[in-house]
């Protein structure tokens, strides 16, 4: 979003609405390795409202062994919980979790411009990366901020509930 304001500001549009939903400049993630096949599973899960480290202790065979996350572990916890990703075949899985590699490894290589744009950032406060996430890392790339904290995880930003108490909010916002 914050790329697509800086595209229409250099066009000579003007941003009514920018808005980010829990999300963070590519900076955060910049020296992290690239994720492999584990990450993206935990990514899935997290997508699920799953707590990854759960669902791992949760599988382990032996109480000395490493939590470890598994394919078929993660598509049976997405089952059993009626997660549509769940419903998805081995290919198809497959082919989700690459897309989650690759858009992990294109959002590490993106470099930020500034846009003269205000930013509603609304922050996952229930989400366990909530205290070392903040809105404040957007203000080096928009002309103002304004933040806004809501009870839900990351995982259920777009949910009904969340959408029921953010989109009155946005629509204040809008220019």
């Amino acid at each position: 979003a914050q790329a697509m304001a800086v595209h229409l500001e250099a066009a000579g549009e003007r941003v009514g609405l920018l808005a980010a939903l829990d999300a963070y400049p590519s900076d955060r993630w910049r020296a992290a390795t690239d994720p492999d096949e584990a990450a993206a599973l935990r990514a899935l899960l997290l997508m699920a409202g799953e707590d990854p480290e759960m669902v791992a202790a949760r599988e382990r065979q032996h109480p000395r062994e490493a939590p470890r996350l598994t394919r078929a572990m993660v598509v049976e916890t997405l089952r059993r919980g009626g997660h549509p990703l769940g419903a998805l075949s081995d290919a198809t899985l497959t082919g989700v979790l690459r897309v989650v590699e690759d858009n992990n490894r294109l959002v590490r290589r993106h470099v930020h411009q500034r846009c003269a744009a205000r930013m509603v950032h609304v922050k996952a406060s229930l989400d366990p990366t909530a205290p070392v996430t903040s809105a404040d890392e957007w203000r080096l790339y928009v002309g103002d901020l304004y933040r806004l904290d809501v009870p839900f995880i990351h995982a259920h930003m777009t949910g009904p509930d969340a959408s029921r108490l953010i989109a009155p909010i946005l629509a204040e916002h809008i220019r």
